[in-house]
């Protein structure tokens, strides 16, 4: 188990089986997470925190990328936590895709997950600025 990180990750997760096992992999990693189900659900659970959160981290699921991105920039400003980077985890991708991050905005990326290691490596690099 790794040591304890003071940086705190607010996690946007609608499957209520994926979501625990993604705060359970981040608190193992060290980061205190704050797990929620939606965007309302996001806003509603974390506005006492605001400037306490240091990455918003979307699981994209239904929705476009698009429209994640749009969440995740809705969820920056009604806590006022620009310029808090925002991930969204994106799913149902091309193969070509496949272990790529794009950066699609100022603090906006879009990982297209090979493993585990390849998120891991985007939080400690965005965490660290």
């Amino acid at each position: 188990m790794s040591e304890k990180i003071n940086q705190t990750i607010l996690l946007v997760e609608s499957d209520d089986e994926t979501r625990p096992l993604l705060q359970a992999n981040l608190r193992g990693w060290g980061y205190q997470v704050i797990a929620t189900v939606d965007e309302k659900d996001a806003i509603a659970h974390t506005s006492h925190v605001g400037g306490q959160i240091d990455l918003i981290l979307i699981n994209q699921v239904g929705f476009t990328i698009e429209d994640y991105i749009n969440v995740g920039l809705r969820i920056q400003r009604s806590l006022n936590l620009l310029p808090t980077p925002v991930i969204i985890m994106a799913e149902g991708f091309s193969e070509e895709l496949e272990g790529r991050t794009i950066q699609v905005g100022k603090n906006e990326y879009v990982i297209y997950m090979e493993d585990a290691e390849q998120l891991i490596t985007l939080l400690k690099e965005l965490l660290l600025r």
